[in-house]
């Protein structure tokens, strides 16, 4: 049986905008090298769907942080939500139990385009900050699941 390939032409990226941003610094920081404070991240993207109007919402978060010669913590917290409309969604997407099961190939299709829009929006927001020269990796293919 040969694999379905999603169509990017079905997937409209309707929005983007910023959820939350925090940024947290000790009031007197040390100024060290910053190759010797490297920073730390994860992420998370959460999926939440709306099968009648076939629409899927990605809530992306990357946490980050480093740590000062003087053992005093940088931190912060950066939340976008991406709004994507797919044509022909419940093809894609069915329901197993209470969980969604999203297709692998729309799944990486979405998460990709969320992951490469916040790499940018990230750059931008955290632009004069301890954390301006923190760029988020390239995603690879199925690096992302």
């Amino acid at each position: 049986m040969a694999k379905k390939k999603f169509d990017i032409g079905k997937l409209d990226y309707l929005y983007i905008r910023d959820i939350a941003f925090t940024y947290s610094m000790p009031d007197e920081p040390d100024i060290p090298e910053k190759e010797g404070n490297p920073t730390g991240y994860s992420m998370e993207i959460v999926k939440m769907f709306n099968m009648e109007q076939e629409v899927i919402r990605l809530v992306f978060t990357i946490e980050m942080e480093t740590k000062l010669e003087s053992a005093k913590e940088i931190r912060a917290v950066y939340t976008t939500e991406h709004l994507f409309q797919v044509k022909g969604l419940s093809e894609w997407v069915t329901k197993a139990e209470e969980k969604f099961v999203v297709d692998p190939e729309l799944n990486e299709a979405l998460t990709i385009q969320a992951y490469s829009t916040a790499r940018g929006m990230i750059h931008q927001k955290f632009n004069g900050t301890w954390f301006s020269d923190f760029v988020l990796p390239v995603a690879k293919s199925g690096a992302l699941d």
